[in-house]
């Protein structure tokens, strides 16, 4: 199983998909461990998936609700999806 650091240089690398199916199955296996989902999420959302990092993003908050991080990351997310009302929320 690839460590962060491996996935991070797959996804710079470009190897987008590959990064990403790394870091789901590094989340599926560290649920609790809050930086999977993070990178999760941040890969997501540069690749204009922004459902899919705010899901993220909502799993993250779970584990840390005083995630500020991840709280603006996930208005950001609404916001450029369209939910605007949702990302004034957050």
């Amino acid at each position: 199983m690839d460590d962060i650091e491996t996935i991070k240089l797959r996804f710079r690398a470009g190897h987008h998909e590959e990064a990403l199916a790394a870091c789901a199955a590094l989340v599926a296996a560290r649920p609790s461990d809050p930086e999977p989902l993070r990178l999760n999420a941040l890969m997501n959302g540069l690749m204009g998936r922004f459902a899919a990092s705010a899901a993220q993003l909502d799993a993250l908050l779970v584990l840390d609700p005083n995630d500020l991080e991840a709280r603006y990351n996930l208005a950001v997310c609404q916001r450029e999806s369209g939910q605007l009302e949702r990302a004034l929320e957050a």
